[in-house]
């Protein structure tokens, strides 16, 4: 075995949009592999690991990446915060991608942007430049070939969750390098001043705008099902937000759906 010619990974959501499919994919919020190797199992495109609102650090976060990886899931991380030299790190740990939370203007956004890209033909990315991490397979990738690549594969998603972010959503979509906008409806409810009620019109109106002006601007819109089911009002929010990537819920709201359904107490 020639161990210098590994196979590149593939991001399975940029290849299932590619493909004119809707990619899908569930949250991890737990530090469980083994809901990672589930979700892979299903054949979900995707989990995105939740290091904003999650129960599990950094060391944590390399084993689930690496489930990901044995099971051929693509591995998205939610970083805390936009902090580069996390963005960088949790790359050069083997994420895929990075979900930016609270982004509210076009330069938080090109910063992002910047963070996770290697700088080639003037392209503005800033990502440091390393060539022995886990994503280059500890040094055993060609380093021109997987910059390149790790360039083209990962994914930057940005959450727009505030009303700042509402007023800024032309210019913000118009940053190049952004794969996709991720709409925030529960931090949006709050901050409007209508907790918990993401399905107010109010907040449906706020997302739809947001949708709109991405998908005008040939960026992706990814939309999160809340209630862990397949409601057929779900299904008409994600048909209303032209969402092209769906996350079927985090595997807590999953597993506690499942659980108080088996509750015989709970009829």
């Amino acid at each position: 075995m020639s161990y210098g010619k590994t196979r590149p990974r593939r991001n399975a959501t940029k290849l299932a949009i590619d493909e004119g499919k809707v990619a899908l994919g569930i949250g991890v919020q737990t530090n469980s592999p083994d809901i990672v190797e589930m979700a892979a199992a299903t054949g979900f495109d995707f989990v995105y690991l939740d290091f904003e609102h999650g129960s599990f650090g950094f060391d944590s976060a390399i084993h689930l990446i690496r489930a990901a990886e044995a099971s051929g899931i693509t591995p998205l991380v939610r970083v805390p915060d936009h902090t580069p030299s996390f963005i960088m790190r949790i790359l050069d740990a083997g994420a895929m991608g990075v979900i930016v939370p609270n982004v509210k203007s076009a330069a938080e956004a090109r910063s992002v942007v910047s963070a996770a890209k290697y700088t080639w033909n003037s392209n503005g990315g800033s990502r440091g430049a390393c060539p022995g991490t886990r994503a280059t397979w500890h040094q055993v990738r060609d380093w021109s070939d997987f910059s390149i690549a790790s360039n083209k594969e990962t994914s930057v998603w940005l959450l727009l969750e505030s009303p700042e972010a509402l007023q800024a959503v032309d210019e913000i979509v118009k940053v190049p390098g952004i794969d996709a906008i991720m709409l925030g409806p529960f931090d949006l409810a709050h901050a409007l001043g209508l907790p918990g009620q993401t399905t107010h019109k109010v907040v449906i109106e706020a997302c739809r705008e947001i949708s709109a002006m991405a998908r005008n601007n040939g960026v992706e819109v990814v939309w999160t099902m809340f209630s862990g089911s397949r409601a057929r009002e779900e299904q008409e929010l994600i048909a209303t937000m032209d969402a092209r990537i769906v996350i079927a819920g985090t595997d807590r709201r999953i597993i506690m759906t499942a659980l108080q359904d088996r509750h015989f107490g709970s009829a």
